[in-house]
């Protein structure tokens, strides 16, 4: 069944057709059959189009069911709200809004240039303009600018503004459907200050905190330090007090792992932090790092096992019991299906290798593919297959070097593309390693070297042993 299951998602195109015969065969094999219809009609096969693959004008890999949502095609609307009952603010709204999920909420609070001006004015210095300069296009959630004028004309650290500031958060939050539990808190100058400020008051609200270019408010930072939080400041501000305190006080109180200069002036920090993963910054795209990963408190999220799950939200568990090359002859339940672009998620602490198992003979991906074997402190390692991207950092230090061909299938969708298979035996060639975090991601799920279809293959070597049973280990069952 599990061979048929394979073959099925190698000859069906359509990844809504591939997902609906899964929702089905786990229906029939485990009683999972909520809300699934298999009544299913292939009429309209021959003129169905793949978008199992990530497209390519997405500014990020496309992901499936996780923490943040990226998708090529979302465009936003801009609405400037002053009601009188709330703090007026600015509102992006994804055209994936009404998809009835909930969504995610980016808060941006501004610099003293927008205090007290206009709604017009505001939508000039803080609108579509910017958001595009932003190269935010892309990025599955609302985005909200709140704006001190008129009545609430103020600055960012004081009661007032974080009682206003509050209470148009809460509204926000339940008039458009966004998961509390997942709102991020950035600001730039004055609203550098008021992310530490709001951020210290309020660290059960964000998931994460992104200052940039902010001022002392004499709050206690190394309480704040808790909250998971980072701090930005550009290297043509030295010499300027946002720059001496970020880099003095804010830097010792964070910490340096959690302080960055990057090549900006003060009012160019944003656009270069926010576009981080196109100016070749080495630091983790800012919007995976603070909505995927970590809680506010800075403890992986999504999970309910002794590992982190590799594929957040997804309703499947790992398939295929039998045998694998690395576990040797344990019986293992190894593979877990996800659409091609899936980000994959650390399962613990640890030094991250990045390889490709390729055959020289002919150049191309076999047995695991593009693979990642991540080693704890105590020896425990997980290995994860078939990969079709590595994290950015990687591709980058790799760019034109990595081989891109894989064993290609037979025409009735196997695929003989083990170690075994190639004249010569497989190599394993290491592109890179670093330490990574519980939670971080590590690539991008895919269908290269000894694959019958998308999907990511998993082991976790504990004790000299493989465990048989992930979805246990991963907290899935």
């Amino acid at each position: 069944i599990a061979g048929l299951v394979q073959f099925v998602m190698v000859k069906v195109g359509d990844a809504s057709e591939r997902q609906t015969i899964l929702d089905c065969m786990n229906c029939l094999l485990y009683g999972e059959c909520e809300e699934v219809d298999c009544n299913y009609n292939d009429t309209n096969r021959d003129t169905a189009t793949s978008n199992s693959q990530a497209t390519g004008g997405n500014r990020r890999p496309g992901s499936g069911s996780t923490n943040l949502h990226f998708s090529s095609s979302t465009t936003f609307s801009y609405d400037y709200v002053d009601d009188g009952s709330h703090m007026p603010y600015a509102l992006f709204t994804p055209s994936t809004a009404n998809s009835g999920r909930k969504m995610a909420l980016l808060i941006y609070l501004h610099g003293s240039g927008s205090v007290g001006t206009s709604g017009s004015a505001f939508k000039t210095a803080n609108g579509p303009d910017v958001f595009n300069a932003w190269k935010m296009n892309g990025f599955d959630a609302y985005v909200l600018m709140p704006h001190l004028t008129g009545k609430y004309s103020g600055d960012w650290y004081h009661t007032n503004t974080k009682d206003y500031l509050f209470n148009l958060i809460d509204h926000v939050i339940q008039k458009y459907n966004i998961d509390k539990n997942n709102v991020v808190l950035t600001g730039a100058s004055l609203g550098g200050m008021g992310a530490q400020y709001m951020g210290y008051y309020g660290m059960d609200r964000f998931k994460a905190i992104v200052v940039m270019s902010g001022y002392n408010t004499g709050v206690d930072l190394k309480k704040l330090s808790e909250a998971k939080i980072r701090g930005y400041v550009g290297t043509q501000e030295q010499g300027t007090t946002a720059y001496t305190f970020m880099m003095g006080t804010f830097k010792n109180a964070i910490g340096a792992d959690r302080t960055f200069t990057v090549p900006a002036d003060h009012g160019g920090v944003p656009k270069y932090v926010f576009t981080m993963d196109e100016n070749h910054n080495n630091n983790p795209d800012i919007l995976e790092w603070a909505f995927g990963g970590t809680s506010s408190s800075g403890e992986p999220e999504g999970t309910a096992g002794k590992y982190y799950a590799p594929i957040q939200g997804t309703t499947y568990k790992f398939q295929n019991y039998g045998t694998t090359g690395g576990c040797g002859n344990v019986q293992v339940v190894h593979d877990l299906y996800a659409p091609v672009g899936t980000p994959i998620h650390a399962a613990m602490d640890g030094t991250a290798e990045f390889s490709q198992n390729y055959c020289a003979s002919n150049n191309q991906l076999y047995s695991y593919g593009n693979k990642v074997k991540i080693t704890g402190s105590d020896g425990t390692y997980v290995i994860y297959g078939h990969l079709n991207k590595f994290p950015e950092q990687i591709e980058k230090q790799n760019a034109g070097k990595l081989i891109t061909t894989t064993c290609p299938k037979k025409p009735d969708g196997s695929a003989p593309c083990g170690a075994g298979s190639c004249p010569g035996g497989t190599t394993n060639k290491v592109v890179g390693s670093y330490k990574v975090k519980k939670g971080d991601i590590i690539g991008y799920t895919g269908d290269t070297g000894n694959s019958l279809g998308p999907h990511l293959h998993v082991e976790i070597h504990e004790n000299g042993k493989c465990i048989s049973n992930l979805n246990e280990a991963f907290g899935m069952e």
